[in-house]
């Protein structure tokens, strides 16, 4: 008897590994379900973000279009129309460098001017809608990097600042 109960105790000794082995195998078959339940969540919302997104790039295309088509029509209320006539090209002596002596007269055609100063930005705007080519097209370099925040920067430095750093017009 003791033989037989010794022979029983092996066995269940020895299907104890297998117990927990198939155990884990079932917690792994369950894991494996739920993954693949999230996973088809997953994907759903996938396909529904795609579709917010073609209809974001419809109406960005759209707002685009609109805003090139009134972008003309704004720059020129910012602007100041010059006439077409004579104007005086230089200075007199005591008040003018020398690449700009004498005065004299030119004949200008009409043509419109921005009032402020043209900004990195504004510059941007115009190539654009023209599609005009840049001396420089990219810059990759790290000080290129750093100058992103300087869209609202003038251009170039102001060359003629009259009293309290208002433009010569």
């Amino acid at each position: 008897m003791q033989s037989a109960f010794t022979l029983s105790c092996l066995l269940l000794d020895f299907n104890k590994p297998s117990k927990k082995l198939m155990e884990q195998i079932d917690h792994q078959e369950t894991r494996r379900r739920e993954m693949e339940v999230r996973l088809g969540k997953i994907q759903e919302d996938v396909v529904q973000i795609k579709g917010r997104q073609e209809d974001v790039d419809l109406q960005m295309e759209e707002l685009e279009a609109a805003r090139v088509e009134l972008l003309p029509e704004a720059n020129k209320r910012r602007m100041m129309h010059i006439s077409v006539g004579p104007y005086t090209m230089g200075g007199r002596e005591e008040d003018s460098p020398d690449n700009e002596r004498p005065a004299h007269q030119v004949h200008i055609s009409s043509f419109y001017m921005d009032t402020y100063p043209v900004t990195n930005q504004d510059y941007r705007e115009f190539v654009n809608c023209t599609g005009q080519t840049t001396p420089i097209r990219q810059c990759f370099l790290p000080r290129c990097q750093s100058l992103r925040h300087l869209d609202g920067a003038p251009i170039a430095h102001r060359s003629r600042v009259g009293k309290g750093g208002a433009w010569h017009r």
